[in-house]
């Protein structure tokens, strides 16, 4: 399975093939990407992924659509120092927004037990990791919903609603 997190949803999608060296096979980067771009209308700006889908047909595939790639450019290093600190400056940006997916997999993990699927069919292990994203996003939105809903209710309590009157029961020992 691949996972996106874009504004903070994380989505899943299907499996392909084998479980092991799934970035020898270009069609699972190329399908995130084409399945954003029916979602939202454009190409992403960047693909932040794994080194294992950084090969050579990805990276046609991200420059031809103009989307950068995370991580190191292949080829030798510039010789010029400026653009060699910008690269270097560049690729540690990719893993600090990559940073975001990984968390959603720890978060995922400590909290919601994805670290305990010990299912013995593909589909039920499937089946288990997107219940375990669903109930991820469905935290945060709760989240949302509850800030939203205590901010609101909060302003009121200044104006002069008879939420104050609630002040007065506090008792210092």
């Amino acid at each position: 399975m691949t996972t996106t997190t874009s504004g903070g949803r994380s989505t899943t999608s299907k499996r392909y093939g084998s479980d092991y060296n799934w970035g020898r096979c270009p069609r699972v980067l190329k399908s995130q990407i084409k399945k954003h771009h029916q979602l939202s209308g454009c190409w992403p700006e960047s693909v932040h992924a794994d080194k294992i889908y950084r090969n050579q047909e990805n990276r046609r595939y991200c420059k031809k659509h103009g989307i950068r790639l995370s991580g190191q450019p292949l080829g030798r290093p510039p010789k010029d120092a400026q653009i060699s600190r910008e690269i270097r400056k560049q690729v540690y940006q990719d893993e600090v927004e990559r940073n975001a997916v990984e968390g959603r997999f720890g978060q995922a993990k400590r909290r919601f037990g994805l670290g305990r699927v010990m299912c013995k069919l593909a589909s039920t292990a499937e089946s288990a990791v997107l219940v375990s994203f669903l109930v991820v996003n469905l935290g945060r939105w709760l989240k949302a919903i509850l800030f939203w809903l205590f901010y609101n209710l909060r302003i009121p309590s200044q104006i002069g609603s008879p939420l104050q009157s609630w002040q007065g029961l506090c008792v210092e020992i």
